[in-house]
């Protein structure tokens, strides 16, 4: 009944301690929860203050852009001003001259040479045409509006054309637009995107003219991830197109890296640190539990030992009495009386049982009482020796084979006498259990601060199960024992803070180790 209620009093504590250490598991799981949440929180706002950072840069080329438009817009107009300004003025001045003496082709050959002209047409209706230089007549036409101004792409030619004032005609003249050409490309927009991609972080920068907005958007962002060529890529709508600009993004992507890096470390951390100290919190409940699990189990020890006392005192004195009456009857009866041989057996047999309870109840007795130490300084090999040539006679005559090996020649400090008694209990089990021969195998050595005293006999079955239950009051394997030789054995030497152990080393051999402290001499 006590084992039982302990086992129960056991799950109740190890159900009791369990969670304490789930729950720091528990504790470390929500902190790496929490630093998961701050990486994503970290990752959310590093994500938005590149895009804010994009979205930045990006309208400052937007108004670059646009401002670079209007320029270049300004810009030819300007050229293609002064362009019509020297035409014009050009075509008056050959007006002029051709009104005092009509011109040969020599002279506006000379002429448009002189002046950088492409060439210079003089159209007379009803008197043909003169052109300087040579074929220039052929692209030459005159046009009903007075001094129009037009470009022809196809021939890079700006074209002025001018009434005469002296006569029915006109005046044509041409001007290479070559040389403007290059600077209107060194100030128009495709230069400008020229120098934007040129600008460190700018990957590329265009302008697609099928996607045409009528109103001025928002820049969008579109994070375009590939290996080692991460691109945040900026959309911005114009009336003549759209902006397209990629701004280099391995840095953010590198930073997100890295953060992804450390929060997997730290979370490695975390998890290892609370696998840890669960671990020990674990493992200090798990002792703290052992620990009460033997006090409890002391205690009950202790009770059931109390309680046996109580009822052994109360049994010894009920019975010797009667016991030591039926002796003494049963002495009167062999010596004062004629018996027959029959009832001479039947009195030597009620000796013999009356002998056996006595002993039954001096035993209980013993393993009931308190132990009380006396100590004294104790050669356990001495102890040994005497005990074997106890037993030498009776070895010999069952055939069983005795040694001994003592590599301990020191003295401990303990009771000599409760030793004595542990040696001839823990010897005569040997001996008893080979009826039909075998062999007792002594060896005592030193172990660090424990003398050890291993005691080996041949056995035939052994039920390694039941080894524990041994040293159970009142459990016997033999016929005749009262199976408290191994109960009281095991309180005298905890008494003396050593140990008993019983294991089957091998096949058909059953080992005893008996283990006591001692402190070695010059320590």
């Amino acid at each position: 009944m006590i084992k039982n209620q302990f086992r129960q009093t056991g799950k109740k504590t190890d159900h009791d301690f369990g969670p304490s250490w789930k729950g720091n598991l528990l504790a470390f799981g929500f902190l790496i929860l929490t630093v998961l949440g701050y990486f994503y929180w970290q990752s959310d706002q590093a994500e938005k203050s590149f895009v804010k950072r994009v979205s930045d840069h990006s309208r400052m080329l937007a108004g670059m852009f646009r401002l670079s438009a209007e320029n270049s817009v300004t810009s030819q107009l300007a050229l293609e001003k002064t362009v019509q300004d020297f035409l014009s003025g050009s075509a008056q001045f050959i007006d002029y001259l051709d009104s005092i003496e009509p011109f040969s082709g020599n002279e506006l050959d000379a002429f448009a040479k002189e002046a950088n002209l492409a060439g210079i047409s003089v159209i007379r209706h009803g008197m043909g045409t003169v052109s300087g230089p040579s074929g220039w007549s052929s692209i030459a036409t005159c046009q009903a509006e007075d001094t129009p101004f037009f470009y022809l792409s196809e021939q890079s030619l700006y074209v002025l054309n001018k009434t005469l004032s002296s006569a029915s005609g006109c005046i044509i003249i041409g001007f290479d637009s070559s040389g403007t050409e290059k600077l209107s490309m060194k100030i128009g927009l495709d230069r400008f995107l020229m120098q934007i991609n040129k600008l460190p972080l700018i990957r590329y920068a265009r302008l697609d003219k099928s996607m045409i907005s009528n109103s001025d958007g928002a820049p969008k962002v579109i994070l375009i991830r590939e290996r080692n060529n991460n691109i945040a890529e900026t959309t911005m709508p114009f009336e003549s197109g759209t902006l397209i600009v990629g701004i280099d993004a391995n840095r953010y992507v590198h930073t997100i890296n890295q953060m992804q890096r450390e929060f997997i470390a730290i979370s490695i951390i975390l998890a290892l640190m609370g696998l840890f100290f669960s671990w020990l919190l674990f493992r200090h409940q798990k002792i703290s539990f052992r620990r009460s699990q033997d006090f409890e189990r002391k205690l009950a020890q202790q009770n059931e030992e109390a309680a046996l006392g109580r009822a052994t005192a109360t049994i010894s004195h009920e019975i010797k009495n009667p016991l030591n009456a039926i002796g003494m009857g049963l002495q009167r009866l062999r010596f004062e009386t004629e018996l027959d041989d029959e009832y001479k057996k039947l009195v030597d047999s009620m000796e013999k049982a009356l002998l056996r309870t006595s002993a039954i109840v001096t035993n209980l007795k013993k393993h009931s009482q308190p132990i009380n130490l006396q100590y004294d300084s104790v050669s356990l090999c001495n102890l040994v020796n005497a005990t074997l040539d106890l037993y030498q006679k009776q070895c010999q005559q069952n055939k069983i084979i005795l040694s001994s090996k003592c590599n301990f020649r020191g003295t401990v400090q303990a009771d000599e006498a409760l030793l004595g008694q542990v040696m001839e209990n823990l010897f005569k089990n040997s001996f008893e259990a080979q009826p039909d021969g075998g062999f007792i195998e002594i060896v005592l050595t030193e172990e660090r601060k424990f003398v050890v005293l291993k005691i080996k006999n041949k056995v035939r079955d052994v039920d390694i199960s039941m080894l524990e239950q041994m040293f159970e009051p009142y459990y016997t394997t033999k016929i005749q024992g009262t199976g408290l030789g191994l109960s009281l054995s095991l309180r005298i030497i905890r008494a003396h803070g050593g140990n008993i152990q019983l294991n089957v080393p091998e096949k058909e051999v059953f080992q005893v180790t008996v283990t006591l402290p001692f402190e070695p001499a010059g320590r």
